[in-house]
């Protein structure tokens, strides 16, 4: 048993060797062999951008786009072209306004106020309002893919151009989740 663990030590360390080729420098290139061209400097041709003839998004046919039913995940990017949040969340993870054009909380009711931004309309043209926002939320509050992120949420109502969201304990961090 220890001739044959000697014999294999011995054919690493012949293997290792030899395959442990090194050079410092590369040799001379020997240009002999190339035939003589003229030495004219040539302008570099200007960099060309190649669009392509059209432009398309995968969808899957028969799959909804409705971000609070859409199961798939390129469903859900494509669906993000279509709809925005309440926020928009930075490359921090900060939210950041977009629907929403000012927020308040009071910590002592746990209670948030969000004014809706105004001159916003859905493609058909007619204006977002708080109760769309209200319905939304109720809506995604018992939707399978937003029911845990909002579960926090004890009660929605509108105010004005507003949206009052109660939470059931204190929750900084609930803008986020409204992106």
């Amino acid at each position: 048993m220890k001739k044959r663990l000697l014999s294999i030590m011995a054919l690493f360390l012949a293997l290792t060797l030899l395959t442990g080729c090194w050079q410092d420098d590369a040799p001379e290139e020997d240009t002999s062999i190339l035939p003589d061209m003229p030495e004219e400097e040539e302008e570099p041709e200007p960099a060309r951008i190649i669009l392509p003839e059209r432009f398309a998004l995968p969808y899957m046919p028969g799959q909804t786009l409705d971000p609070l039913d859409c199961a798939d995940g390129m469903q859900q990017v494509v669906a993000s072209l279509l709809y925005e949040g309440l926020f928009r969340v930075d490359t921090s993870f900060q939210p950041q306004l977009c629907l929403c054009e000012a927020y308040t909380y009071d910590p002592e009711t746990c209670r948030y106020r969000f004014s809706i931004r105004s001159g916003v309309s859905f493609s058909d043209g007619t204006p977002l309002t708080a109760a769309d926002v209200q319905a939304t939320l109720d809506r995604a509050r018992t939707s399978e893919r937003y029911q845990s992120r909002l579960s926090n949420v004890s009660a929605i109502r509108t105010e004005e151009n507003a949206v009052v969201v109660t939470l059931a304990g204190p929750d900084t961090g609930f803008p986020a989740l409204l992106d």
